[in-house]
């Protein structure tokens, strides 16, 4: 019950490109905490090298793109996008080592955006 309410706080949306045959679908599983507290864990899934975006209104916009570099590990490339500016980085996970992003808001509030790939 938990992460369905949680998941509706979010929106998670795919942009579509022509999809290929080597395309593959990549399933990553996302937790959003703020001071410590869940405020979403939605699942996104995209195409190989295909962009997804996560919105969580006044707290995160994210652009996601993930890329198969071999049988286990994606590097995740990600964009975030605020009224300011924008910040980029880039992570590798796989199923084993999961990726995390941390940083305070202007408020003071810690906030974490958790990335495992699952499947």
């Amino acid at each position: 019950m938990l992460t369905r309410v949680l998941s509706s706080v979010a929106v998670a949306t795919l942009m579509l490109a022509a999809p290929t045959a080597a395309q593959e679908l990549i399933v990553l599983e996302l937790q959003v905490t703020q001071g410590g507290s869940p405020i979403a864990a939605p699942t996104i899934t995209a195409r190989d090298g295909e962009t997804a975006e996560l919105r969580i209104p006044d707290l995160l916009d994210v652009d996601l793109t993930p890329t198969r570099m071999d049988s286990g590990r994606i590097r995740l490339y990600l964009e975030f996008l605020s009224d300011t500016r924008v910040m980029t980085a880039s992570l590798v996970i796989d199923e084993e080592h999961p990726g995390a992003l941390r940083w305070t808001r202007t408020d003071g509030e810690p906030v974490k955006l958790s990335i495992t790939v699952s499947g």
